[in-house]
Formats: C-alpha cells, sequence, structure tokens
C-alpha cells in the first residue's frame, strides 16, 4: 500500500474539512418554496397586464403607452423550472440568470420538454424568458412575491427596462414581435429563514411560448 507523505497528508484533511463546511453551510439553510406567494404573484401580475396604467400609476410610472395583454396562463413545466432554479439560488446562496453549471434558462426550459425555437439553446448560457428577483425582510417589514413583481415592472437601475418589458410584453419592434407572443408563466418562489429572524427571497419567473 502506498504511503501518503506529511504535506498530502494536511492537503487532504484540508479539502476533506472545505469538503464538509460547504456541505454544512448547503444543509443548514432553511429554504421555503411558497407555492401560494407564486400564485398570488401569477395573479397580481395577470391583474398588472390587463390595467397596465392603473396599476402603473399606484408605481408612480406612466404606463400609459403599455398596451394591455391577454392574461398569461400557467405552465406547469415552466413552474417547475421556475421553482428549481429559485430554490438553486437560495440553497447555494447566488443571484444570475447563469446557474451553477453555467446554463441559462432556455437550456433548462428545454430539458425539461417545454418545445422551444431551435436557435434558443444555441448557446448553454442564452436566457430569452427568465426574471429574477430577490430581497430581505424582517418580522416588522415580511417580503412578498408580488413586492417583487413590483420591483421588477419598475426596474430601478435598469437602462433597458427589460424585466418590465418581460413581464409586461413589450416589444422593441412592433413588426418583429417576440415578448408580446409568450403566453405561458411558471414562477417559483423561495424563501430563506435565517436564525436571526430575517428572511431572503428569491424569486424566478419564466414566460415563454411553445415553438
Amino acid at each position: 500500500m502506498t504511503r501518503l507523505k506529511p504535506y498530502q497528508c494536511i492537503l487532504a484533511l484540508v479539502l476533506c474539512y472545505q469538503t464538509i463546511a460547504s456541505f454544512t453551510l448547503w444543509c443548514e439553510r432553511d429554504c421555503s418554496l411558497e407555492k401560494a406567494e407564486a400564485q398570488k404573484a401569477f395573479q397580481y401580475l395577470n391583474q398588472f397586464r390587463q390595467a397596465p396604467e392603473e396599476y402603473g400609476s399606484k408605481l408612480k410610472l406612466n404606463l400609459k403607452r403599455v398596451e394591455i395583454r391577454p392574461v398569461l396562463i400557467w405552465d406547469t413545466l415552466l413552474a417547475k423550472v421556475a421553482e428549481d432554479k429559485a430554490m438553486d439560488m437560495a440553497r447555494h446562496d447566488y443571484f444570475s440568470h447563469i446557474n451553477r453549471h453555467g446554463e441559462g434558462i432556455n437550456i433548462l426550459i428545454s430539458r425539461a420538454g417545454y418545445t422551444l425555437p431551435a436557435n434558443a439553446t444555441d448557446n448553454k448560457k442564452n436566457n430569452f424568458y427568465e426574471s429574477i428577483a430577490w430581497a430581505t425582510g424582517n418580522p416588522d417589514h415580511p417580503v412578498s412575491a408580488t413586492a417583487l413583481i413590483d420591483d421588477l415592472i419598475i426596474d430601478k437601475g435598469v437602462s433597458t427596462l427589460g424585466h418590465r418589458k418581460h413581464l409586461l410584453g413589450i416589444d422593441d419592434d412592433p413588426k418583429k414581435p417576440f415578448r408580446s407572443t409568450l403566453k405561458d408563466i411558471g414562477i417559483g418562489y423561495v424563501v430563506v429563514n435565517n436564525k436571526d429572524n430575517t428572511t431572503k427571497a428569491y424569486m424566478s419567473v419564466v414566460i415563454a411560448a411553445h415553438n
């Protein structure tokens, strides 16, 4: 049997400790999938799409030129993809359209069995269909999924207003409609309950259309 040299033993112990510490951190995160909150966000977004000017005024937004869009249809495949994405971000403490494996939402949607155009998965990092949001809360100021929908529509700090356009079906070029053609939706909403009674919520909103 080959004996490890002293420095190899030390390195092995360090790697073992790091692995255990990382696993412990992952296990200790108290994450809960809040399906009822996701449904509230779904219903609220559809109400917003049906009356963008009225709901926009409540957020101090001028949405007079935003067209009324049809209600979105809840899709169980998209919901599962969104739930898994939100849970992955919550458990592993990251916030990105690209997951830990370098994959964007398009390939995750396609892998779940939802048909997309062939070019949607040309690049594994592609994201044509997802908006994400996060927020922290406490017992005095709890966070909610509908509040995160508002945050995405306000889209503060995003010069392209990409999240607003995605959720409200606003096309960049009316002659080349895309966002306005998206009909199906799934929302994942996960809350991390911290030991200090604070919370952190992660939400993934996936809006797409079958090819």
